[in-house]
């Protein structure tokens, strides 16, 4: 356990990245709670990293040596400690040489990282989910129509239409999966975002293929290579080792951003220290 002096109000981190287990953490936090695993293993799942916020020293300490007891690393430091994270710019494509990267936004405007000032990695993919309503056709067909006049003039009965019973609208639903990266710079800090499917991949020259994913990793994967002090959140793990980015377990965009809070506060801590 490391302590950071100076402040009132505390905040807990997992030390390492490899410290990400949220299964680990559920059950560190249930015995340390006294809460149902169930509802411990809801908070280990959106934690990313941040394992407690705006506590007082005594409760960090107990939080950091219970995540201990569990085989985990924890890191108590006081709460302003925590990286902020700066607003992402939309950029629209990329160049970039043996100095850095040179980021440029729909507009033509250029943001340069050198490579040393690459500091964060973060790739998310999240399923968005919309649902409409499908109109079904109104009142019976005239095939239907003239069925039943006809039963009418034989039974004496009269025809139901079917008005006024109106079925209920059948719902249709569609996923799709939003990819982003987002990079962030050291000195000036910015955050940077590129969106998967709506980015200019010439930069890739001949490794550029014919669909946006494909050349969505290639991209994080040459960047990687380029700046390999940079830390990589989970989903840049994931992406680089070929498998589904639906396994991050990213449920919204607030899970990413806490996520690259707490690397962007492990990499101020390495630079600190």
């Amino acid at each position: 356990m490391a302590l950071v002096p100076d402040a009132s109000r505390y905040a807990v981190l997992l030390e390492r990245p490899e410290d990400l287990q949220p299964t680990r953490l559920a059950a560190a936090l249930a015995r340390h709670r006294g809460i149902p695993l169930q509802d411990a293993a809801r908070q280990a799942r959106h934690a990313w990293g941040i394992v407690g916020e705006d506590l007082e020293e005594p409760e960090a300490r107990r939080l950091a040596e219970a995540l201990g007891e569990a085989g985990l690393g924890g890191i108590v430091l006081p709460h302003h400690r925590l990286a902020a994270l700066p607003p992402p710019a939309l950029m629209a494509r990329a160049e970039w040489d043996d100095d850095g990267l040179r980021l440029i936004t729909a507009a033509g405007e250029e943001e340069p990282i050198p490579w040393p000032r690459l500091r964060l990695l973060a790739v998310g993919g999240l399923t968005e989910t919309t649902t409409s309503r499908v109109q079904p056709p109104e009142g019976p067909g005239l095939g239907r129509k003239a069925v039943g006049l006809g039963l009418m003039m034989a039974t004496g009965l009269p025809m139901i239409t079917g008005r006024g019973r109106r079925p209920p609208e059948p719902v249709q639903r569609s996923e799709e999966l939003i990819v982003y990266l987002d990079l962030c710079r050291r000195e000036p800090p910015r955050r940077f975002r590129i969106n998967a499917l709506e980015f200019d991949y010439s930069g890739l020259g001949d490794r550029m293929l014919p669909h946006a994913l494909g050349n969505f990793r290639t991209l994080t994967a040459v960047l990687a290579q380029r700046a390999p002090g940079a830390s990589r959140n989970r989903g840049a793990e994931v992406l680089l080792t070929g498998q589904s980015l639906k396994v991050t377990g990213y449920d919204s965009l607030a899970d990413f951003d806490r996520e690259s809070r707490w690397l962007l506060t492990l990499d101020d801590l390495r630079h600190l220290y």
